[in-house]
């Protein structure tokens, strides 16, 4: 399991437009300010396409 807490996530990615590729998604947090925890396992991803949110967060956690 992550170390990053699942709120910690969503603030971060709010914004995201979905279907995404992971770039957009690390873009995104960062541009939001997302935790430096968040940006890392965002950053340590497959490079891959995500249909939503639920999509993302089971490949997170």
């Amino acid at each position: 399991m992550s170390a990053i807490h699942p709120i910690e996530l969503q603030r971060g990615l709010a914004g995201v437009y979905y279907p995404c590729e992971c770039e957009g998604v690390v873009r995104v947090a960062r541009d939001n300010g997302a935790a430096g925890e968040v940006v890392a396992a965002l950053e340590k991803l497959p490079d891959t396409h995500f249909d939503g949110s639920d999509d993302l967060s089971k490949t997170v956690f």
